[in-house]
């Protein structure tokens, strides 16, 4: 296949998340305990061992949907313990409310992650710009956060590389935007028997429509890569486009067994797997 476009997720996929997260971790976890009004450790650790224990019963939840694994990364473990210990003492019991309070947390704590880009980073970015295609970032995170961890690797090259920020791959569509996502049915995935993936993210369609119209290209001619199926790639395979999944220990094995075996999937640990694909 000969694509016209890579999009990229940034966190997790070219950096290490447990280790750059460490920081944020016992921020996010202080203002939790700031909210409830009390230390809460015990009923943390419990709520952590148990995700830990049994990760498919658990997942992060969006005004009443769930958005993706609890124990994807550091960022969402935490998000779904304190979605938790909300529902345990009894706190912030508006679906909408909890989620606006809990993500202005985030974004407060987030500035305390560090920079630590996997030992393959650079490498594999700047092959990934040798082959003159569009390489666009979209990331949750902020878009001046990750170009300062972009601009600390000194791409050669670098500057062709754009980056959009706040993609809120979390957040399902609450309005209609046009005909093609408004049908959209959510997606049945193997070994993922409990629920279906949701994939109707109307901010993530906005930021991947933006992606095509601005390089002339389409979903059929995209590869896009990242390291949550359910957040990087379950709304892009929908639309048509190629996926590449980088998998780690905490990675459901029933999503790697999902992209592998589909025509436009694949999946690799190590990131040299995404060159592969091109």
């Amino acid at each position: 296949m000969a694509f016209k476009l890579v999009v990229l997720d940034f966190d997790g996929t070219f950096t290490d998340a447990e280790a750059e997260a460490a920081g944020f971790v016992e921020a996010f976890k202080a203002d939790v305990f700031d909210l409830l009004g009390r230390d809460v450790s015990q009923a943390w650790a419990q709520e952590e061992e148990a995700l830990r224990a049994n990760p498919s019963d658990y997942g992060w939840s969006n005004d009443g949907v769930i958005a993706a694994p609890a124990n994807a990364d550091p960022y969402l473990r935490v998000t779904v313990i304190a979605q938790n210990l909300c529902d345990r003492f009894a706190i912030l019991r508006s679906p909408a409310t909890r989620t606006e309070v809990l993500e202005a947390l985030y974004r407060k704590c987030y500035g305390l992650t560090e920079s630590v880009p996997r030992p393959d980073a650079k490498d594999v970015l700047e092959t990934l710009l040798d082959h003159q295609l569009p390489i666009v970032v979209v990331t949750n995170s902020r878009a001046d956060t990750v170009q300062a961890k972009i601009d600390g690797l000194a791409l050669r090259g670098g500057d062709r590389l754009t980056v959009i920020g706040n993609a809120r791959k979390f957040v399902m569509a609450s309005s209609p935007r046009d005909e093609l996502f408004d049908s959209l049915d959510d997606l049945a995935v193997p070994g993922l028997e409990r629920r279906k993936v949701a994939v109707r993210r109307g901010h993530y369609y906005d930021a991947l429509k933006r992606c095509w119209q601005e390089t002339g290209s389409t979903a059929a001619e995209t590869l896009v890569c990242g390291d949550i199926f359910e957040l990087d790639l379950a709304l892009p395979l929908t639309l048509g486009a190629h996926v590449h999944l980088i998998w780690h220990d905490e990675t459901p094995p029933y999503e790697v067994a999902f992209v592998d075996q589909h025509e436009r999937g694949g999946s690799s640990r190590e990131l040299a797997g995404i060159l592969a694909r091109l």
